[in-house]
């Protein structure tokens, strides 16, 4: 069975999920009133924008303050607004391949609590993205090797081929230098196209004129 693996941020969406998903939470936090954890994550985001903290930090601090209110609700609200952001070439694809038989799968450092719902509502047969755990602290963000190596696991447990992935981050090295038929890169950035040298790639737009 073929199988190709798509990346979210930049990827699949035109946008940084994480950041759509702050913004969103915020309203839902303003709205119900709840001001102090609203002042809670402004000041955390601030600090990542100075470099104080790492992105890590940032987003076990953002889950944190913001599970609590990701009800029924918020999420479908969330997940509308993630699908409005699909970037339409990468969506080309993964129709592409599912028309064709082949399994897909979303491999993300996004959180798990809405990276899933939104893979399920994209039709995606399996998905692996950063876990939330009730401990925020606790949380280990899914790139690199370890994207790396529960998207393998995925591939075996349905005997699949990795026939394509789609990025546009250097961060998916990892998963860039796994034997496949293609890497599909979306509006690469220069220091990305620098660190993959000796990796073959074309990019989607190119991809899609053939």
């Amino acid at each position: 069975m073929k199988a190709a693996i798509f990346d979210l941020d930049n990827s699949l969406l035109a946008d940084n999920s994480l950041r759509l998903y702050a913004r969103h939470m915020m309203g839902v936090l303003f709205r119900r009133g709840r001001l102090a954890r609203l002042a809670a994550l402004l000041c955390h985001i601030a600090l990542r924008r100075l470099h104080f903290v790492s992105h890590l930090t940032m987003k076990q601090h953002l889950m944190r303050l913001t599970l609590p209110d990701l009800d029924s609700a918020a999420l479908d609200a969330f997940i509308e607004t993630l699908l409005a952001h699909v970037d339409p070439r990468a969506m080309a694809l993964l129709s592409r391949w599912h028309s064709q038989g082949w399994l897909t799968m979303l491999a993300t450092a996004a959180p798990s609590c809405y990276a899933a719902e939104f893979a399920r509502r994209m039709g995606f047969d399996g998905v692996c993205a950063t876990e939330t755990p009730s401990d925020a602290s606790q949380m280990t963000e899914c790139r690199g090797e370890v994207k790396l190596g529960r998207a393998v696991k995925w591939l075996e447990a349905h005997n699949a081929s990795l026939e394509a992935l789609v990025t546009d981050h250097h961060d998916d090295l990892p998963l860039l230098r796994l034997p496949k038929h293609i890497n599909i890169l979306v509006d690469p950035s220069e220091k990305t196209l620098s660190m993959i040298t000796g990796i073959s790639f074309v990019t989607i737009d190119n991809y899609l004129r053939n």
